[in-house]
């Protein structure tokens, strides 16, 4: 699953978050795309990835540890994507600015 910033310029018309049905500040494409707003992906989105991980005989708790590693990695990817797009969009902003 991949996740996607719009750029307002961009930005499709405004989608309700998938939990509380307020506006969604992000999306994530897969097999159906999925939207959420801030509060639901901090509140909502780590217990719905505990729910998901599959358990072993233990109860799941090195289970959970294995795959705590996986979830810290991909969420800092994710950070890392997002940022690397914002300091482009202002590097662009920067360009034009003093293109003028």
């Amino acid at each position: 699953m991949r996740i996607q910033y719009p750029r307002p310029e961009e930005a499709p018309p405004a989608k309700p978050c998938f939990n509380c049905g307020d506006l969604a500040s992000a999306m994530w494409s897969g097999r159906q795309d999925v939207y959420v707003c801030g509060e639901c992906a901090v509140a909502i989105l780590p217990k719905l990835i505990a729910d998901a991980v599959p358990t072993k005989g233990d109860g799941g708790t090195q289970t959970f540890r294995d795959h705590l590693t996986e979830i810290h990695a991909g969420y800092w990817y994710a950070v890392a994507c997002r940022l690397s797009g914002t300091i482009c969009e202002l590097q662009k902003w920067i360009d034009n600015q003093s293109s003028e």
